[in-house]
């Protein structure tokens, strides 16, 4: 006897590990868009971080302030000797810019 074609177990069994593959792919997908936009944020916030402490260092500005922008904060000291920077996400990580004058 010739059989032809596939049964219904190999079937069922071939669209669940496509299923399963299928789900992966689509995490991962939603992964690398999620990761992808706070790289954004960290890229614009070090930017921004980088050009205001260039800012206070050109316009020899001393004292000391915060701007709040929309998904982080920037916070500066500038003194006679020295200019900080750190920049503040929502989640606790900050990056600290520092210079000497």
């Amino acid at each position: 006897m010739v059989r032809h074609g596939f049964s219904l177990v190999e079937v069922i069994v071939a669209m669940v590990l496509l299923s399963v593959g299928l789900l992966g792919v689509a995490g991962s997908g939603l992964l690398a868009g999620q990761l992808l936009r706070e790289a954004e944020v960290r890229e614009d916030m070090l930017n921004r971080a980088s050009s205001l402490l260039d800012s206070l260092l050109v316009h020899d500005a001393n004292g000391a302030g915060s701007v709040p922008l929309a998904r982080y904060r920037l916070d500066w000291t500038a003194t006679t000797d020295r200019v900080e920077v750190v920049a503040r996400l929502p989640n606790h990580s900050d990056f600290t810019l520092r210079a000497a004058r």
